[in-house]
């Protein structure tokens, strides 16, 4: 196996740089190490890295590869219903990338270490970039979001619609046509709620393939009101896959006369969250499920077992979903550089991201053949 690999380092001033002949990272005794064959690119790794502000740090979170080695305890990590690794098993996850505590930890490199407890194993027939796409990020954000912070039950109906009138099990995802807001609608629709999408009308179609039974343009004045007068004014659970200012007020305004619970994967203005008192607030941060310290600035957390805990039992139902086919991959959009090379790739579908410029796909880059 290579002594040495290609990675996506921070640099300085927030520029993101090519790195060669750097280490392949050791196998820890609790953790796998994969050859990445596939990475997927999430607004959070240029944030993350932005906030941290550190050089030398292997940026990106979501990959897809191949395990080569296994941990002399990865194995004991308890996965409700789930196979033991072997070598050889094709896999997707996360890990936290731009980690200052961990600077080879970021997934925008050749091999990566990865935690068995937030990984899963990737159904015959998938290709690289679905599962790429799949990854983690999204899947860990919105399982927290949903099922701890929320407070929504987590079992799988396998889609069922009984709810479909029940207003206690309407929860609306702001965002629905984002890679993580099309991962909410299908889980919200496979835990048996019924999910109601806020996007851009080019992706109502896009938002009702993943589950949402109704779609609002954000665009429109009116937005919050159709909302209200299409939940009978009786809304109470939201999830903001955005979390701006604008996005939590339009959610404020969309729930019902009773409050609710709103949900951010952002964090926001204490100022603004209580803007309304029947409204409780809070929002879910994805790395909490690694279990370790997390050293970002204002997003800085001691270890939260119960995170842990948690992520440990969702990744495995997670994989039953994949394999039932309850859960597929965001629309991707493969990156290639002319000159061919993956790292270059990966830097301009960063800049891209930040310029706002991707809208209903998922970007993701081929890291081997």
């Amino acid at each position: 196996m290579a002594q040495s690999q290609t990675a996506v380092r921070t640099g300085i001033d927030g520029s993101f740089v090519a790195s060669h002949n750097i280490p392949v990272p050791s196998c820890s005794p609790d953790a796998l190490l994969v050859k990445v064959y596939s990475v997927a690119l999430n607004p959070s790794d240029y944030k993350m890295a932005r906030l941290v502000n550190k050089p030398g740090l292997i940026v990106g979170c979501d990959f897809a590869g191949e395990i080569v080695e296994i941990g002399c305890e990865a194995n004991r990590i308890e996965r409700p219903g789930r196979a033991p690794w072997v070598v050889g098993d094709r896999v997707c996850g996360a890990v936290h990338g731009s980690n200052s505590r961990h600077p080879a930890w970021g997934a925008f490199a050749q091999f990566v270490e990865a935690d068995p407890a937030v990984l899963l194993r990737i159904p015959t027939g998938w290709n690289w970039h679905d599962a790429a796409a799949v990854g983690g990020s999204c899947v860990g954000a919105v399982g927290l979001a949903l099922f701890c912070q929320m407070g929504l039950s987590l079992s799988v109906t396998g889609g069922s619609n009984s709810s479909a009138n029940d207003p206690k099990k309407v929860v609306l995802v702001y965002g629905g046509s984002s890679a993580c807001g099309t991962m909410a609608l299908q889980v919200l629709k496979a835990a048996g709620y019924t999910p109601i999408a806020v996007c851009s009308p080019h992706n109502n179609s896009l938002a009702k393939s993943y589950g949402a039974v109704a779609c609002f343009d954000y665009h429109s004045p009116q937005c919050a009101q159709q909302v209200k007068a299409y939940t009978r004014n009786s809304l109470s659970l939201v999830l903001d896959c955005i979390g701006t200012v604008t996005s939590m007020a339009l959610c404020y305004e969309a729930i019902g006369r009773a409050g609710g619970r709103y949900v951010s994967l952002e964090k926001l203005p204490a100022a603004a969250t209580s803007s309304r008192p029947t409204v409780r607030s809070s929002w879910a941060m994805g790395p909490l499920m690694f279990g370790r310290r997390i050293d970002m600035g204002e997003y800085s957390f001691e270890p939260d077992p119960a995170a842990r805990d948690f992520g440990r039992k969702w990744y495995a139902l997670v994989e039953e979903l994949v394999e039932s086919g309850q859960l597929r991959a965001h629309p991707v959009q493969v990156l290639d550089d002319d000159a061919g090379s993956w790292v270059s790739a990966v830097q301009q579908g960063l800049q891209t991201m930040q310029e706002g410029k991707i809208s209903g796909v998922k970007l993701v880059v081929s890291v081997a053949k």
